[in-house]
C-alpha cells in the first residue's frame, strides 16, 4: 500500500531531530510559503542572498567562518521562541547535514505534489550541485 503524501512530508520532517527543530520548522515553511527561489539562493555558496525567513522563521547561511558560530557550522536555522514554542529555537548546521534534511523535505514534497515536481526539484537540483556525496533521486 502507497503510503499517504501527507504521511511522506511527516515522516521526512519527523526524520530531523529534535533538537533541530527549528530547520524541520523552517524547512516546512519555506515550501509551504513557497519561498523556494530564497532557499535556493541559501543553499548555494556565495551567492548574495544569505538568508531567508518569514513569520516566526529564518533559515541564514555563511561562507567564511563567524567567530560567535561553531565551527563548520554554514547554517543556522531558528524560530522565534515567543511566537513558536521551543525547547531548541536555534539551530547550526553544517552543509552536509543541512542538505541531508532539505533533500529530504525536497523529496517528500515532490511526492506529495507532482504536479509541482520540476519547480521543487529546483532545490534537489542546486543542493546536488553543491555536494557530491548525494545520490539523485531517480526519474519516475
Amino acid at each position: 500500500m502507497e503510503e499517504s503524501p501527507v504521511n511522506l512530508v511527516n515522516d521526512a520532517l519527523d526524520s530531523i531531530p529534535s533538537e533541530h527543530f527549528a530547520a524541520r520548522f523552517a524547512l516546512d515553511c519555506a515550501f509551504v510559503d513557497r519561498r523556494l527561489d530564497g532557499l535556493c539562493s541559501v543553499l548555494a555558496r556565495n551567492h548574495e542572498v544569505g538568508g531567508i525567513g518569514g513569520e516566526g522563521w529564518s533559515i541564514e547561511r555563511r561562507d567564511e567562518g563567524d567567530a560567535s558560530w561553531p565551527p563548520l557550522a554554514e547554517f543556522l536555522c531558528s524560530v522565534d521562541a515567543e511566537e513558536i514554542p521551543s525547547d531548541n529555537p536555534d539551530c547550526y548546521l553544517d552543509r552536509p547535514t543541512f542538505h541531508r534534511y532539505v533533500l529530504a523535505v525536497t523529496r517528500a514534497y515532490m511526492r506529495k505534489y507532482p504536479k509541482l515536481k520540476d519547480a521543487i526539484g529546483v532545490v534537489e537540483t542546486v543542493v546536488l550541485a553543491q555536494s557530491t556525496r548525494i545520490t539523485p533521486t531517480p526519474p519516475s
